[in-house]
């Protein structure tokens, strides 16, 4: 019996062994940086980085491969994810369980839907949307479907203290945006946008249904992988980027082939070696924003701000808040070091308060409570909409993740 037992306790060691990840013995010593992932669905989409690494090992989870190296000295892990929204979101969450990276680059080919956008142009996702989340009106037998009067619905993610989210759009995290625009010279096949990226189990042809897309939704693009990485990168606070290469453009009469197929992902996949590049350069991972499904409009028009979560509520970093209103009226930001109080002016009325008061003083040194306190995170001010309203007399409006202001 005891013979038996310990047989079987090195079989299960074996086979839970099999599936973490474990560095080399000289590489755990040195204390190696957690590797950077790179995923593709395809082959042809993951060509360029194989190369890129020369030698590598092959790690097999699932029914999901894994490759892991080395790009210029930065481990990087290689994951072929197979087609489509489930593959794509198993092969992430097995991906982060047992390799734990410190970034994930969800990359390859994509249709092109903005008028901007033709063959081989890449898009770096800084919005990505599953875009066929939808939800149609009511129409009798006989009275067709029309597709392009679905509305869009949100996905209900759980946060840490399980509040149910409800996300319109996924975010990639901005400082790898950065990173990757900032190496966009270094294309030489097309030009490198930074936009909305729509996924989907689709293959769009119709003209019409690509102008619908890009007009109502704002996709420069559409793949089948993208948006459901986001959404399990987002619940693991996972730092992620999208990035897509087009293998074609329909609404300019660029479709896919054989050959457009395979140079977009060989391209992109070398676009994205100098991406790995920058990121490992340039990112403090250490300071990272916390990014987020919530968006900001004033006076209707969507600002491009990462929003704090905090308990559920969105928090608006404050000085992208003044630049947001500025172009109202005059909007100001002073910190007074001696008392560590922030002063919040807008037009003739102003906010004072230190960073986690759950209320600020107004200019008569009234003393005012608003829903959540601000809160200070790696150097930034976020303030409640609650605040802004109290302060400023401005119309405010929460609709799920949606904030707006109108300020006149």
């Amino acid at each position: 019996m005891k013979k038996t037992t310990a047989m079987l306790i090195v079989f299960c060691m074996v086979v839970i062994s099999s599936f973490t990840y474990h560095p080399p013995a000289a590489a755990a010593k040195s204390a190696e940086k957690a590797p950077i992932a790179v995923q593709g669905a395809l082959d042809v989409e993951i060509e360029s980085l194989l190369k890129a690494m020369g030698q590598y090992t092959t790690q097999k989870v699932g029914m999901y491969s894994y490759y892991i190296g080395k790009i210029d000295g930065i481990p990087v892990i290689v994951s072929r994810t197979e087609m489509g929204m489930v593959n794509a979101a198993t092969a992430t969450t097995l991906l982060i369980k047992t390799f734990h990276p410190r970034a994930i680059i969800n990359q390859g080919t994509a249709g092109g839907h903005d008028e901007k956008t033709h063959l081989y142009d890449i898009v770096v996702g800084t919005e990505l949307i599953n875009y066929i989340n939808t939800i149609s009106p009511t129409r009798k037998a006989g009275e067709g479907s029309k597709p392009e009067t679905w509305n869009m619905m949100t996905t209900d993610v759980r946060d840490d203290e399980d509040n149910l989210m409800k996300y319109k759009t996924f975010k990639s995290t901005p400082e790898l945006v950065e990173a990757a625009m900032s190496v966009k010279d270094k294309y030489m096949h097309g030009n490198v946008y930074a936009g909305t990226i729509g996924s989907a189990d689709q293959f769009n042809n119709e003209v019409d249904r690509i102008l619908w897309t890009n007009e109502v939704l704002g996709m420069m693009a559409e793949d089948m992988e993208t948006a459901s990485v986001a959404q399990v990168a987002n619940g693991f606070h996972v730092p992620f980027v999208g990035i897509r290469g087009m293998s074609d453009a329909g609404r300019h009469d660029e479709h896919w082939n054989p050959t457009s197929g395979r140079n977009a992902g060989i391209w992109t996949g070398e676009f994205v070696v100098e991406v790995i590049k920058a990121i490992d350069k340039q990112v403090n991972f250490a300071t990272i924003t916390k990014v987020n499904g919530f968006n900001l409009y004033v006076n209707g028009v969507k600002q491009r701000i990462y929003m704090l979560d905090y308990k559920g509520k969105a928090l608006i970093p404050i000085r992208s808040l003044a630049s947001a209103l500025s172009g109202t009226k005059q909007s100001s930001i002073t910190f007074n070091p001696k008392t560590k109080s922030i002063s919040f002016k807008y037009d003739m009325k102003t906010a004072t308060f230190k960073p986690g008061d759950s209320f600020f003083f107004d200019a008569q040194g009234m003393k005012q409570q608003v829903e959540s306190p601000s809160v200070a995170v790696n150097g930034t001010t976020y303030v409640s909409l609650d605040l802004v309203s109290k302060a400023f007399g401005l119309e405010t409006k929460t609709e799920g993740v949606d904030l707006s202001i109108t300020a006149q």
